[in-house]
């Protein structure tokens, strides 16, 4: 899948869920994002089987953007996660098995940007305005804002904004229950990642007992209606549903580095 339509359809809806090692059966939850009409899936590398997951989901759903998360460059912090024993993958690994974006809490270094941007959506963890800067100049194309309430909520992106002239493009994710979520998007977010703890809510310890299909579609529809509503409200004139990113770049006022 090419860059622009991969950022078209993580954009599309707002909504990435990340699948991480739990109980659920990762390749019907994908089912059943599909046929809510989501089109991107994180698949978190702490999950043990991430590859082989990324790999299949790629070819069982070709349509679906499908990016690899939690990921750490090479060095010595990941080769002492490996050394105890987690199967950590590679960036270069995960690339090669398909995934389509590259997902870090970390910010990701410029080689890895030199090596990967010219065929991979980049959505780099950062935590500061300075590193945010940093990862637009080297090539991100979405800013990951982790557990962005410890940073002040909302208020943090509408207070960020006017010194950065509206362009950071923000996608968030830690602790994104859907009312919560609904309040990022009318703060200027672009995209929300989601567990599907925060997306099930209640019902996510009982999905892994015994899995329903009805139950998921409903509480995915919930969310995406949630987010859908929220951007009706503070983005009523950007088209992300056209997908046109160069439209919805000019829309927005935010830096995707299309």
């Amino acid at each position: 899948m090419d860059k622009h339509t991969t950022l078209a359809r993580i954009l599309r809806h707002g909504v990435v869920p990340v699948l991480v090692h739990d109980k659920l059966p990762p390749l019907q939850c994908l089912e059943q994002m599909l046929e809510v009409g989501l089109e991107a899936v994180e698949i978190s590398c702490r999950h043990p089987e991430a590859l082989q997951l990324i790999a299949l989901a790629k070819r069982q759903f070709p349509d679906l953007a499908v990016g690899a998360a939690t990921l750490m460059e090479e060095g010595r912090l990941r080769q002492w996660i490996v050394a105890r024993g987690h199967p950590l993958p590679s960036i270069q690994q995960v690339v090669e098995v398909g995934a389509d974006f590259l997902v870090s809490l970390l910010p990701f270094r410029e080689t890895t940007y030199a090596n990967f941007a010219p065929t991979r959506i980049i959505i780099s963890g950062v935590s500061t305005p300075g590193e945010a800067h940093q990862a637009l100049d080297w090539g991100a194309n979405l800013l990951k804002f982790a557990n962005p309430h410890l940073l002040g909520g909302p208020d943090f992106f509408r207070g960020l904004d006017p010194a950065t002239y509206g362009t950071f493009p923000y996608l968030v994710s830690g602790g994104m229950k859907a009312n919560v979520a609904a309040g990022y998007i009318e703060a200027g977010v672009l995209a929300v990642a989601a567990g599907m703890d925060q997306i099930l809510g209640a019902d996510y310890s009982a999905l892994q007992a015994a899995y329903d299909e009805y139950t998921m579609r409903e509480k995915l529809t919930e969310y995406v209606a949630t987010i859908a509503r929220a951007r009706t409200r503070a983005q009523p004139d950007v088209p992300y549903e056209s997908g046109d990113l160069a439209r919805i770049q000019q829309a927005t006022g935010r830096c995707l580095n299309i």
